[in-house]
């Protein structure tokens, strides 16, 4: 559930400039979230970055074989992808809707390595 929450507050802060700029330990109590993703999410604050590759949140939320929920993995896909003007139209729906969202690597609940899928 951990990394579910953490992704969850993830796609909150990329698609929502005002909980971005409220966000603090305080906000952050509440989550299913160990004291670490509490340190990378307040750290993400500072870096600013969208880049999935560049992210240590993302590298944390990559970590692992326990894969996000198809929900969350939308919502965060959906979210890292508007941030970076890439498509979003396909990310919409609960499923991984197949269709023309080949050109995004967010088709599956295991976010996608650099070398291809983590399964």
């Amino acid at each position: 559930m951990s990394k579910d929450a953490t992704a969850t507050v993830y796609a909150r802060m990329l698609a929502d400039p005002v909980f971005r700029s409220v966000l603090s330990e305080t906000l952050l109590s509440p989550w299913d979230l160990t004291e670490e993703e509490k340190h990378l999410l307040l750290e993400e604050l500072t870096a600013g970055t969208t880049d999935p590759y560049k992210s240590r949140v993302m590298n944390h939320i990559r970590s692992g074989v326990v894969p996000l929920s198809p929900v969350v993995a939308s919502a965060l896909g959906y979210a890292i992808n508007k941030a970076n003007g890439l498509p979003t139209g396909m990310l919409t729906t609960r499923g991984f809707t197949s269709g023309s969202a080949g050109c995004c690597g967010w088709g599956h609940p295991i976010l996608p390595m650099l070398q291809g899928m983590l399964e």
